[in-house]
């Protein structure tokens, strides 16, 4: 018994030594709990050449590189890449593209994603203004409105932001609600009975 205690005792003690210097490191299970996805997919994207952990006595050891290089990857994922894309981008990013007019045709395929991704910012921007809008005008009909609000009503609210966001893009604005609380007042007596 002395024994076993003296062992664990030291061993303990060297954890908390080497703690220190050693770098963090994963097991596939924790590392799929990290990104919410299963020990498969994880495997999945190893076999597609995305990952590749180190190991240790055959188990999958993920580092805080692996780590970085799976949260690009779910990035990418998230944004619609395919896995061959963000294969392609990693194949450079790792040094395995070293030929000159290959490097150029990626790199103008790179500036033409570049491009897209700007005008899907774009795009995003004005969506994501368009439905907090959109909320806007629901939370000020629902505190405004009687028990059971009309849905004329509030589709009349709808059409005035509508027709303003129109008035907008003509003058280069692009087509967002920009509703203002006043804009809502009904231009028919009749429509918000």
């Amino acid at each position: 018994m002395l024994d076993v205690y003296v062992n664990v005792n030291y061993k303990c003690r060297m954890e908390v030594a080497t703690h220190k210097h050693r770098v963090e490191s994963w097991g596939i299970r924790q590392f799929s709990e990290m990104f919410d996805v299963t020990a498969r997919t994880i495997r999945f994207y190893e076999d597609k050449g995305l990952l590749s952990p180190e190991r240790e006595a055959g188990v999958r050891v993920f580092s805080p590189a692996d780590r970085a290089r799976f949260e690009r990857i779910m990035r990418a994922k998230r944004l619609g890449f395919s896995l061959d894309d963000i294969k392609t981008v990693l194949d450079v990013t790792k040094g395995n593209v070293a030929d000159r007019g290959a490097l150029t045709r990626r790199r103008a395929n790179f500036q033409a994603v570049i491009e897209s991704l700007e005008k899907r910012r774009e795009d995003i921007e004005l969506m994501n203004k368009d439905m907090r809008d959109i909320v806007a005008i629901i939370d000020e009909h629902l505190e405004t409105a009687e028990e059971e609000p009309s849905v004329e009503s509030l589709a009349a609210k709808y059409e005035a932001a509508f027709k303003k966001s129109l008035a907008h893009s003509d003058e280069g604005q692009g087509y967002s609600f920009d509703y203002q609380a006043d804009d809502f007042a009904p231009s028919n007596p009749e429509i918000s009975k």
